[in-house]
């Protein structure tokens, strides 16, 4: 035997006798210098790798491991040792290959079967775990934990009562283990878990408090509360939660789920400080126990429409303005007969102002509605067989050469192109065909004839927010940059082709003389005292929650999606509806599709909620007559009008995209739709409340009669129409 066959004999038996005493730091400087000393000895590579796998080093270890199985193939063990390094470094499919051969090499270990489970796991391929975890268990089927992830598998595959079956071994296992209650505690969670997807809850239940017994942790609290609350149990399921969250007091998910037994017990101001704990809370927010949330509102939807869910002044309002559509109240002049047609694109504001304009009036019967697609399928009785669908410059003309309308208003025509209605050339030759037929043209202009005044370059800059979680000032300066151009070009196209038609608005603008321009003599306004309602005897007797009602347009739930993020104005938003359930009122909500199934993931109870992503015309004016409250993300929408002909009340969150992005507009708005009464906005991050509603809008009440008169300058429907007659067909601009 040689000096050096010695010396590496030695040092391979004092590394291995310090490894055995678990004194891994010693171990491995020695058994190093033996793999040096003996470069093709198996033990001290495999001995070695032990060593560094208990001091973390996985990288160094594995490449021991790989050494140790090129020395002797045959070795289990160092395929065993490979495998846990490639696990730590959370390499799945390398430690997968690497057990299966260790498998190969030696189908009775049961580590090797297990850790293959465990690989799997992570890539969450559940058939293949079941596999390796029952082929573990047919080695030794004693290994409560492995039973544990069996049961969890194969309740990933839907094989609930195989499941059952597992879990339950795993807690017979340790049942009679003192030492084991934290595990017993965790097996009987999940127990519970495939219980309840039997349709067993009570029986959950039991196991649940039985684990809540043994090991009270946040996690049993947590599944205890989830069953009694799809029992209905609200009183006990909101105990445990706040037991939860008494153990877990920064995991939003405890507080968040408090919300809906709080409002079903009444408790509505704990139920808006629990919300508020949820947003300042960490951790992911669960779903809401027992049918999703948006299978809820769904049935919320189902039964909206009814007495039972409105109050009496919102079917009220519905009659109402049924009997403006079809009896108008007013007789034909017997001279005057003009037939009208209103073109629109699909902005719901401009049907708005449509309606505004022939509700309650003779020339309903003589009037033609066409719709784009969008705005069709919804309204496609705003005037009862007198509405039309379009798609195209031929659907129009088709229609004008039937009905022979004297006066074709085209709301918003400086919308078809931005929306992708009409390319500016068929635009121009829809006005020309229109003039050749003798037509008069009227539009509207969102910008309130500003853009006569200013060129859009000048006028139109995208609002952007100056600190964004994603973007940096300088990519969102650079992404809009696109869409300004687009609008520009757009926009200035579509004034050069529209500054010779008329332009209508539903409100008092007269410029004063000193301000006025050459532009500014195409502007037509008109007031319907129509819409003004008298007082509903109902609204006096009303024995059910007033409502309040939220509206957001698509534009500015864009621009809020900007400011606040997608999650962060959904948040915002159910705070708003929920608060306004505290305040004792019925909150109902209008907003687009997208931000709905947005917020729907979000909101902690469906009690008492009403979300809409669309509503006919009627039924909006309805709910917005009838409502104690409006608020809105924007200064301009047409809808506001009238409320503030009736003299009802409106929130403001914000100016909306229109102002934010074209400033200069501000002061008309101010001028023409708030009559000189300066509006005011308010945060949607402060509470809201009775008194602070109250507060809010104080200031209108005492200006809104004096608003209202003044609406009234403004000639009647019939009245424009034999002003607009008697001008030239076409203004001198």
């Amino acid at each position: 035997m040689s000096l050096a066959s010695i010396r590496h004999r030695l040092t391979l038996k004092r590394g291995n006798d310090l490894l055995r005493r678990e004194r891994w730091h010693e171990a491995a400087p020695l058994l190093g210098r033996a793999v040096k000393l003996a470069p093709a000895h198996w033990e001290s590579h495999n001995n070695l790798a032990v060593a560094l796998l208990k001091l973390e080093r996985w990288e160094d270890a594995l490449g021991v491991a790989a050494h140790a199985i090129a020395l002797n193939p045959r070795s289990s063990e160092s395929h065993a040792l490979f495998g846990i390094a490639l696990l730590k470094l959370e390499r799945w499919e390398e430690a997968i290959a690497a057990y299966r051969r260790a498998i190969e090499v030696d189908p009775d270990r049961y580590d090797a079967h297990e850790r293959l489970g465990m690989a799997l796991t992570r890539l969450e391929r559940w058939p293949e775990v079941v596999g390796a975890y029952e082929r573990a268990l047919a080695l030794d089927p004693s290994r409560a934990s492995a039973h544990n992830v069996l049961g969890m598998a194969l309740l990933k595959l839907g094989r609930v009562e195989d499941a059952v079956a597992a879990f339950q071994r795993a807690i017979d296992l340790v049942s009679n283990d003192a030492a084991a209650s934290e595990d017993l505690a965790g097996f009987l969670i999940n127990l519970a878990s495939a219980v309840a997807k039997l349709d067993h809850s009570r029986e959950a239940v039991e196991t649940l408090r039985r684990a809540a017994a043994l090991e009270p942790s946040a996690a049993a609290r947590l599944s205890l509360a989830v069953e009694l609350l799809k029992l209905g149990q609200w009183e006990q399921g909101e105990q445990e939660l706040a037991r939860g969250s008494a153990l877990a007091p920064t995991l939003g998910g405890f507080h968040f789920l408090r919300v809906d037994p709080l409002v079903k017990l009444g408790r509505l101001k704990e139920a808006v400080a629990a919300y508020r704990q949820a947003l300042a809370g960490a951790g992911p927010r669960p779903p809401l126990p027992g049918d999703p949330a948006s299978a809820r509102f769904d049935r919320n939807r189902m039964s909206f429409w009814t007495p039972e869910n409105l109050g009496a002044d919102a079917f009220a309002a519905e009659r109402w303005l049924t009997e403006l559509v079809q009896a108008p109240a007013i007789a034909d002049p017997p001279a005057r007969r003009e037939r009208l047609m209103f073109v629109l694109d699909n902005d719901y504001g401009e049907l708005t102002t449509v309606m505004y304009f022939v509700l309650g009036q003779s020339l309903a019967r003589r009037t033609t509605l066409m719709l784009g697609e969008r705005l069709y399928a919804n309204n496609a009785n705003a005037i009862p067989g007198q509405t039309y669908g379009y798609r195209s410059l031929e659907d129009v003309i088709r229609i004008v050469d039937r009905e022979k309308p004297d006066i074709v208003f085209l709301c918003s025509g400086y919308l078809f192109t931005a929306h992708h209605i009409f390319t500016p050339e068929v635009l121009q030759q829809l006005i020309q065909q229109l003039r050749e037929r003798g037509c008069r043209v009227v539009t509207s202009d969102p910008f309130l004839g500003m853009l006569s005044k200013q060129d859009p370059r000048t006028m139109i800059s995208i609002d952007i927010p100056m600190v964004h979680p994603v973007w940096t000032a300088e990519q969102l300066t650079k992404a809009k940059r696109g869409d300004e151009e687009r609008m520009w070009a757009y926009f200035s196209q579509s004034e050069r082709i529209l500054r010779d038609t008329y332009h209508l608005y539903p409100s008092y603008c007269d410029v004063p003389s000193a301000e006025a321009v050459r532009t500014d003599t195409r502007n037509l306004a008109f007031f319907n005292e129509q819409l003004v309602r008298a007082p509903s005897p109902s609204a006096t007797r009303e024995s059910s929650k007033p409502h309040w009602l939220f509206v957001l347009a698509s534009a500015d739930y864009d621009t809020q999606l900007l400011f606040e993020g997608e999650a962060g104005f959904a948040d915002i938003v159910a705070t708003k509806l929920l608060e306004a359930l505290a305040a004792g009122r019925h909150p109902i909500m209008i907003a687009p599709s997208q931000f709905v199934e947005k917020l729907v993931e979000r909101m902690p109870t469906t009690e008492g909620i009403d979300l809409l992503t669309h509503c006919p015309f009627q039924r909006f004016m309805s709910l917005l007559l009838s409502a104690e409250h409006a608020f809105y993300w924007n200064v301009v929408s047409h809808s506001i009008l009238i409320r503030l002909y009736n003299q009802l009340p409106v929130v403001l969150f914000d100016r909306g995209h229109l102002v934010r992005n074209a400033r200069a507009v501000y002061d008309r708005i101010v001028a023409w739709y708030y009559q000189g009464s300066e509006p005011q906005f308010h945060s949607h991050r402060d509470p809201l409340t009775l008194e602070a509603v109250e507060a809010w809008t104080a200031g209108y009440r005492r200006n809104a009669s004096t608003v209202a008169e003044r609406f009234r300058r403004a000639p009647a429907p019939e009245q424009m129409i034999a002003d607009l007659m008697a001008r030239d067909p076409i203004p001198s601009v």
